[in-house]
């Protein structure tokens, strides 16, 4: 089988998907954004199996998304996209309207988590419990690594700006 004839029937898709990617995050080169995603499928090539009865080029989508994927900036929490509370644990403060505020955008947000994600989040950020706990200490609690704790808690947080941002709960 010829792989790189394969990678070049497929140039467009790779190219169209490139484009959107580089009309989302302007900060990521156009040519290293096609690079990586003809690697990418280069690499899908190698593994595919025709036998298996799945288009080539919906084998590779994933592969070539990810690598696209690596290369853009991840995501800043925002001062406005979540509140004081979730950014550096429970703020030191009596105001009601802040706590009011607090409840009314984290809690919601905290609902579209698993039960693995919201834990991660009250515990590391301190929500409705005493102390805050670290990653290690969410980890053995969990019986994970830290690793897969950090992982989880990138997961959740990404979920919960989406969420807080376009008011998904209102």
């Amino acid at each position: 089988m010829n792989y790189d004839q394969l990678v070049m029937d497929n140039m467009g898709f790779i190219v169209s998907l490139a484009e959107e990617y580089h009309n989302k995050h302007r900060q990521v080169d156009l040519d290293d954004l096609v690079s990586e995603g003809t690697l990418a499928m280069l690499h899908a090539a190698r593994k595919w199996d025709p036998e298996r009865g799945v288009r080539f080029v919906n084998y590779a989508v994933r592969d070539v998304r990810k690598a696209m994927e690596r290369l853009l900036p991840e995501e800043v929490i925002t001062t406005e996209a979540l509140p004081e509370k979730l950014k550096a644990g429970k703020p030191h403060t009596d105001d009601a309207a802040e706590r009011g505020d607090f409840e009314a955008s984290v809690f919601p947000a905290l609902g579209f988590l698993n039960e693995r994600e919201q834990y991660v989040i009250t515990s590391y950020y301190g929500i409705d419990i005493d102390d805050r706990m670290t990653m290690a200490e969410i980890a053995q609690e969990m019986q994970v690594t830290r690793s897969r704790v950090r992982q989880i808690r990138k997961t959740a947080e990404r979920k919960m700006r989406r969420i807080l941002n376009h008011n998904v709960f209102i």
